[in-house]
């Protein structure tokens, strides 16, 4: 059956956008970066602004914070934020004008482009800040609830919980155009699970991603119609080659090249995506560790990987000749181009090489210098045997014809606990071995059985089969009963969540009340020691007639009970001596 069901003509490119706890986006011309950890928890997020003069470098008294609860707004209900661009031949406006917070681009021919940071609120509503955050534009309220949205140029696309998509300009309250989904010949009446413009030349089409199919949209026109319809299960990206030949589709596990618009699929790997991007001939793929593969259209395989030194790359994007990289330093952003020349001629870029000192490291030094650094922390990661090739292939082709075949789950998790499987070897087995859902299924119910026989093993593979299957295979499990199991998963998750700062709280005055006890003992050691002293020293001092008062060396010491939380007001216990 082929894959692509040929409706219509056009095309586009498109800006990806997925939920994540960290929030990391830069602007459509890479003169900001919307950055937060933990946004939901926080209830903020920071504006960077950055600075091709300054080599990118973070100046923290520059970073401007955009406080949501000061706004009467929950970032828990934030489902995407963006970036909407405008520049002033767009406008209409002149060169010469008001200044604000804003730190606008101006070309040499005299324009000046704005940035708007756009937050969209499942409740309903779409907030448009200024560059800095420090103003709020506009502000759009709907009456449906929100599910997806996306940003282009200077508007605002969203999908409402009624299926119906709306564009709005970042500074008007009105749509622009509105289109029904249900409405459009061609449209099987699916759950959307991901939602897309993709631009080409000055025109956007829509992208809409459902359980079993990709849509393609021309909203252009005065009747919206299907251009094409892809036989693709939950897509999380796609974007059209810059000469529109292409379009590009990914989903979670693998990257699909087809020719446009006859449908024909030019190439296909298997790869762990979460973000994508097209940038002339090449693909950049994020991966969900943080690793960013650069692919090129007219090429076999990943041409190059780029990876950070101890961290993980966030975001990336394109800016003139070379990619822009995101990555986290502890707690903030850092920034870094790499030129294309550099990506064609290496296989491999390790950022953030040299710091403390180190030049480039090897992969295994790597691995050696992290042991070193975490040498008394616990290592629960697996810790596979050295095995041949050959052996592996055997195991491989074991699990497939058990779980072809139907084979009992406890013979399928002894086969997935076995000590020579790396995460390596697991993501790879996932990606390309796994062909079927009933395969896919099988495995991940072995996972679940084994996990909540033993939910605490340590040095538990089972553990990291069951974190890639959800990541890279998660397309596959888009049904009824798998999302009440994933429903029944997180509350488990919460309920955990909410019992961590207690039992953490009791971790910490066991070992306070461990280490008082050890004090004890070692102060009861010095006070035996003493007490003989002052035996000789009482002798001595009666010989020559000293009459002098000593305090007891136990009176001396104060013992504070990790049990209780009594308080002491110095000044009080001061006025009462």
């Amino acid at each position: 059956m082929n894959e692509f069901t040929l409706l219509g003509h056009s095309s586009t490119k498109f800006n990806m956008t997925s939920s994540s706890a960290i929030v990391a986006g830069f602007s459509q011309d890479v003169h900001n970066f919307a950055f937060q950890t933990n946004f939901a928890q926080k209830n903020a997020v920071d504006i960077y602004p950055l600075d091709a003069a300054n080599d990118y470098s973070v100046n923290s008294s520059l970073v401007s914070h955009i406080d949501y609860e000061s706004n009467e707004l929950k970032a828990s209900e934030v489902i995407f934020s963006g970036w909407c661009n405008l520049s002033s031949k767009e406008s209409g406006k002149k060169t010469k004008r008001k200044r604000d917070d804003e730190k606008n681009n101006i070309t040499e021919e005299g324009t000046y482009t704005e940035n708007f940071y756009v937050n969209v609120f499942s409740s309903g509503k779409v907030v448009v800040f200024s560059s800095g955050g420090k103003q709020i534009v506009n502000i759009i309220q709907l009456k449906q609830e929100l599910s997806y949205a996306d940003t282009v140029g200077s508007h605002v696309w969203i999908l409402d919980s009624g299926k119906i998509i709306k564009k709005f300009q970042y500074n008007q309250s009105k749509a622009s155009k509105s289109l029904h989904l249900v409405n459009l010949e061609g449209f099987n009446d699916e759950a959307v699970v991901n939602f897309q413009v993709l631009t080409k030349g000055s025109n956007s089409l829509l992208g809409v991603s459902c359980e079993a199919h990709f849509y393609l949209i021309d909203p252009n026109k005065k009747k919206s119609l299907i251009l094409a319809k892809y036989n693709v299960n939950a897509s999380i990206a796609s974007e059209f080659s810059k000469d529109g030949k292409n379009i590009i589709i990914a989903t979670t596990s693998q990257i699909l090249i087809y020719d446009f618009p006859s449908g024909n699929v030019v190439r296909k790997w298997q790869e762990d995506v979460s973000k994508m991007k097209i940038v002339d001939e090449f693909i950049l793929i994020l991966n969900s560790v943080g690793e960013l593969s650069v692919f090129s259209l007219n090429k076999e395989g990943c041409i190059c990987k780029i990876t950070v030194m101890e961290s993980e790359i966030i975001e990336c994007t394109s800016i003139e000749n070379s990619i822009m990289i995101a990555w986290l330093d502890v707690n903030e952003p850092k920034f870094k181009t790499v030129p294309f020349q550099e990506i064609i001629a290496s296989d491999k870029i390790v950022l953030n090489e040299d710091i403390e000192g180190n030049t480039a490291l090897s992969e295994t030094d790597r691995i050696t210098r992290k042991n070193s650094i975490d040498g008394d922390e616990e290592d629960n990661t697996v810790s596979p045997k050295k095995v041949s090739k050959a052996e592996q292939d055997e195991l491989t082709q074991s699990l497939i014809s058990t779980l072809d075949s139907g084979d009992d789950i406890e013979q399928i998790t002894s086969i997935m606990q076995l000590d020579t499987w790396s995460e390596q070897r697991i993501k790879s087995f996932i990606l390309i071995q796994l062909q079927t859902v009933v395969a896919t299924k099988r495995l991940l119910e072995a996972a679940i059985m084994k996990l909540q026989e033993n939910l605490w093993a340590k040095s538990n593979s089972i553990f990291i089969w069951f974190k890639w299957l959800i990541t890279l295979k998660g397309d596959s499990f888009l049904t009824k009963d798998f999302r009440k199991q994933l429903k029944l998963i997180k509350i488990g998750l919460r309920s955990s969540t909410e019992t961590l700062p207690t039992l953490l709280g009791i971790q910490g005055r066991l070992e306070l009340l461990k280490k008082q006890e050890q004090m004890r003992v070692e102060f009861a050691k010095l006070n035996f020691v003493e007490d003989e002293v002052d035996a000789e020293n009482i002798e001595y001092g009666e010989a020559q007639g000293d009459t002098g008062d000593n305090d007891d060396a136990e009176d001396s010491i104060s013992y504070a009970n990790g049990e209780g939380d009594t308080f002491v007001d110095a000044s009080e216990h001061r006025d009462s001596i």
